[in-house]
């Protein structure tokens, strides 16, 4: 496949720091969790978290465990 074919260069350009945070809105604070930032940690999960327990929840049937597993997924990630 030629580097300019077009299964390539969505990817060439997700991968700028540009392109990629008009396309996530977290992205600034995804780089700062990177650099090691707690508060961003804290941000990220308090923002995601809600919405992984709820597809815990769905998946499992059980809300306690659904907690459990988001929040074990949370600190693995």
């Amino acid at each position: 496949m030629e580097a300019s074919s077009p299964a390539v260069r969505p990817l060439q350009v997700y991968t700028s720091g540009k392109a990629l945070s008009e396309r996530d809105p977290d992205a600034d604070l995804v780089t700062r969790v990177g650099a090691g930032d707690p508060l961003a940690v804290r941000a990220l999960v308090a923002s995601k978290l809600p919405r992984l327990i709820a597809l815990a929840a769905r998946m499992l049937g059980d809300r306690d465990e659904a907690e459990d597993v988001a929040q074990e997924a949370s600190v693995a990630a």
